[in-house]
């Protein structure tokens, strides 16, 4: 299927930071089948592909359109492969599979396909599990027991150490120009940080802590900088960093002019969690370069398959909370890694709970050196 512009230039529209251009799906050919309403964002200018946090999130959308009673039900895991690269400026088609209708649970498979030069290939298939919400609660439509079961075991891990608090940084960009200026960081490699990543963020306000990895390395464009965490093996280093929706996700009751059409997420807590899907995707292949002071350019990085866990159910919000990220790289051998993040909600009173993991599997190869130019006669 062909891209389409609806209404305003799409690529305005979704730097204009409205999650819900990212997010938003129109009917396909049949009940379970969907398309995106605007098509994905290359990555940059010359660079066809696009972002995998677009096609995650349309995935998790369409999945999410196809379960009934959705109000009551929480998406709890999310799993899959990529199977090739996502193009931009090309509409997503999306073919939802209804594996389980229990009271219990509901799962579905969402394949995304793309057309590219008159061929249809499979970009992503992606697994979404949804459970119900606890026995007893408020809205249980079904009623009649007694009380919410309490959890067995309540517990959180805590960030290590506490991460430099959102409202003393900076958006990340006004920061690292900041430090250019004053001497602290190298204004060639920013350079280069901002043109190749100035809009990787058009939808997420990013801080980044001064003590992380990936600030003071300039996210792995600084490799010989020295670092607070240089001391540290390379698995126990730490990217880390806060990010928040410029515009919130809505839901299907969106009255917002822009929206009509759209098919959004049913439940703001759906729309957060399409949102946290989007955001999380980033930066997990090249952990292992910015941590292991690899130059980028030397080696080819990408994600092979996905596990996102939620470990918050109707309290995960995305409408105006602060969400801190660690991410680290466990093992890299064999031309591949896996990498983990773990991001936390930041609650009214200022206290982290843990939102959700996410791991990748990555293929990272050696790119081979360029060739040598042929001698002349």
């Amino acid at each position: 299927m062909a891209s389409t512009k609806r209404g305003n230039d799409v690529g305005d529209v979704i730097r204009g930071a409205s999650m819900n251009y990212v997010l938003g799906l129109r009917p396909g050919t049949d009940a379970d089948s969907f398309v995106s309403y605007y098509p994905p964002l290359p990555m940059r200018e010359g660079v066809p592909l696009s972002y995998g946090g677009f096609a995650l999130s349309l995935s998790m959308n369409a999945a999410l359109q196809t379960v009934e009673d959705a109000v009551y039900f929480h998406p709890y895991s999310v799993l899959g492969n990529y199977l090739g690269p996502t193009t931009g400026n090309v509409d997503l088609e999306l073919k939802v599979t209804r594996l389980r209708d229990t009271r219990t649970f509901k799962t579905r498979q969402v394949t995304a396909f793309q057309t590219v030069k008159g061929a249809k290939r499979a970009c992503m298939t992606l697994t979404l599990d949804c459970v119900r919400r606890s026995a007893g609660s408020a809205d249980d439509k079904d009623g009649g027991r007694d009380k919410e079961l309490p959890d067995v075991v309540s517990l959180d891990v805590q960030p290590d150490p506490h991460p430099e608090h959102h409202s003393n940084l900076k958006m990340l960009h006004d920061q690292l120009d900041e430090d250019v200026k004053t001497g602290l960081l190298p204004a060639k490699p920013r350079k280069l940080h901002a043109m190749l990543f100035g809009e990787a963020t058009h939808c997420i306000d990013l801080k980044h802590p001064r003590h992380g990895f990936n600030y003071q390395t300039i996210e792995g464009f600084f490799p010989k900088a020295k670092t607070t965490q240089d001391h540290l093996s390379i698995p126990q280093r730490v990217v880390m960093d806060w990010f928040h929706a410029k515009e919130p996700p809505e839901a299907k009751e969106s009255t917002k002019p822009h929206s009509e059409g759209m098919l959004l997420p049913p439940t703001l807590q759906t729309a957060s969690a399409c949102f946290l899907l989007f955001a999380m995707d980033a930066f997990l292949p090249i952990t292992p370069l910015v941590l292991s002071r690899t130059p980028l350019p030397k080696a080819q990085a990408h994600a092979l398959d996905f596990s996102l866990r939620f470990h918050m159910d109707e309290d995960l919000d995305a409408q105006g909370s602060w969400f801190y990220r660690e991410i680290k790289t466990l093992t890299a051998k064999g031309h591949r890694s896996f990498n983990t993040a773990r991001v936390w909600q930041e609650r009214g009173d200022g206290s982290l709970t843990l939102a959700a993991t996410m791991s990748q599997s990555c293929l990272l190869r050696p790119l081979p050196p360029p060739a040598k130019p042929s001698s002349k006669m």
